[in-house]
């Protein structure tokens, strides 16, 4: 008896060990754009948008507003220890203009399989759907961490900020391929949703579909600000529109950064959302799926 139980808790103790902890984060980064001028210039303030996901030592990001391949090759540059697979949202034959993207320790992650979809009634097309401003996009990534082996199924959007009808079918469809692509294995998906908590068509769906808000699941009491986006201010907001959603996995803390580094400004109109998240171990490839 006192074998059997040794064993048990030396077997759960490996299982505790080999587990990986996942630092991930969503960042706007806010688009480079001639408007922005002074400290809010994209070559003004990207040494400081990198800065903010190396100081706090982000293994997955999801970053939205990348405005054109210039602006992602500066992030290319700047972030040499990261893989970057993003989309933009203008064409299905190129990546062509506004994308999003997941970045991601390469080092520490082997990229299996990755893709997009766009928000539209038809998700191989771009193009305006239902109450739309703007064309959106999503980009996938399916990751293995090289280390427990564990695998990942990470989802990048970034929803209308006008339409209600866009951003209810465009999370709906997030969330459909989401599952589709996860099959049982631990899902995040993220993003700027442009919807407060209260906007419940939207995040009622994640709920349903077995995703968590990190903030509400977090084992440890949220840290920074509520709001996440700042209209570049440093100070406490209230609008909360920046989300990570998990299925499949347990959150141990919850944080928004609002590092200024000395400046009047933030280094983007949007705060960097970041969780310690670990995956069940049964989020391998070949093990016990969970959900459906």
């Amino acid at each position: 008896m006192k074998r059997s139980v040794v064993l048990i808790v030396l077997t759960a103790l490996a299982l505790a060990v080999n587990a990986a902890t996942h630092v991930v984060g969503t960042y706007n980064i806010r688009i480079a754009t001639k408007r922005d001028v002074g400290d809010k210039n994209w070559a003004v303030r990207k040494p400081f948008v990198v800065q903010t996901i190396t100081d706090n030592r982000l293994d997955i990001v999801s970053l939205n507003e990348i405005a054109n391949h210039h602006q992602e090759d500066d992030l290319r540059t700047l972030l040499p220890d990261y893989t970057i697979v993003a989309y933009g949202r203008e064409s299905a034959e190129a990546s062509h203009g506004e994308r999003v993207g997941v970045l991601f320790k390469t080092a520490k992650y082997t990229l299996l399989d990755s893709g997009h979809f766009f928000l539209t009634e038809n998700p191989n097309q771009p193009g305006l759907a239902w109450d739309a401003a703007y064309k959106r996009v999503a980009v996938w990534v399916l990751l293995q961490d090289k280390r427990s082996r564990e695998e990942l199924l990470v989802m990048s959007t970034h929803l209308d900020y006008k339409g209600t009808e866009a951003r209810r079918q465009g999370a709906a469809l997030c969330i459909e391929r989401a599952k589709a692509l996860a099959q049982g294995r631990t899902a995040i998906i993220m993003g700027d949703l442009n919807a407060e908590p209260y906007e419940t068509d939207v995040h009622s769906l994640f709920a349903d579909a077995n995703f968590h808000d990190a903030r509400q699941i977090s084992r440890t009491k949220p840290r920074g600000t509520y709001g996440t986006f700042s209209n570049w201010l440093p100070v406490a907001t209230t609008q909360r529109i920046d989300f990570i959603y998990v299925r499949n996995a347990s959150v141990r803390s919850y944080r928004v950064i609002a590092e200024d580094y000395g400046r009047p400004l933030l280094p983007s109109d949007h705060r960097l959302v970041v969780i310690k998240m670990t995956p069940p171990t049964s989020s391998k490839r070949g093990g016990c799926r969970q959900g459906n």
